[in-house]
């Protein structure tokens, strides 16, 4: 009997001018663009923060990983309300917490100032969303008069119609007599 154990195919191969390999989350690799790399670097400390972070969660007397908190409601004339905001998880405090650890380590800031950062970048997008949101309001507004203004100067009884039938009964009127 022969020992015959093959060796997976490997391709080496030269990486192309503007692009790096970078190792990912389980030992991938992967050919990414150079313009990328400083986001994708803080996503990853980010990511590997994360990971730490429930790790020391879930070794944490008492605590679970997956634990969330518990919604509150008001009670109000006998009905259940909602809060219209609805409290953060623990999952989602945990994942903000790690970004801002990220932040701290890669650009050497307060811990403070990184979150004002981060915070200030979320409002810009919220910002953006209301503005499309709006400008999208103003525009189906306008359209709609629009449709409305072309639908009533087709319709029989449009002002035009009738200013042209009452023209037409005064100049028969005036014809009688």
């Amino acid at each position: 009997m022969s020992d015959f154990n093959p060796k997976p195919q490997t391709v080496e191969s030269n990486v192309p001018s503007g692009y790096t390999v970078i190792e990912g989350p389980g030992g991938k690799k992967y050919l990414v663009p150079l313009f990328v790399v400083p986001s994708l670097e803080y996503s990853m400390s980010a990511y590997h923060k994360k990971a730490e972070m429930k790790t020391e969660i879930a070794n944490a007397d008492g605590l679970d990983p997956y634990l969330e908190r518990l919604q509150t409601y008001n009670t109000i004339a006998g009905t259940l309300h909602a809060p219209p905001d609805p409290p953060l998880t623990d999952k989602e405090l945990l994942r903000q917490h790690a970004e801002v650890q990220a932040l701290v380590e890669k650009l050497g800031i307060s811990y403070r100032d990184a979150a004002h950062r981060l915070y200030m970048a979320e409002m810009e997008k919220l910002k953006v969303a209301d503005m499309q949101r709006k400008s999208f309001q103003i525009f189906e507004k306008r359209a709609t008069n629009t449709l409305k203004g072309i639908a009533g100067r087709h319709n029989y009884k449009s002002n035009y119609f009738m200013m042209y039938k009452k023209m037409k009964s005064e100049i028969s009127k005036q014809k009688e007599q």
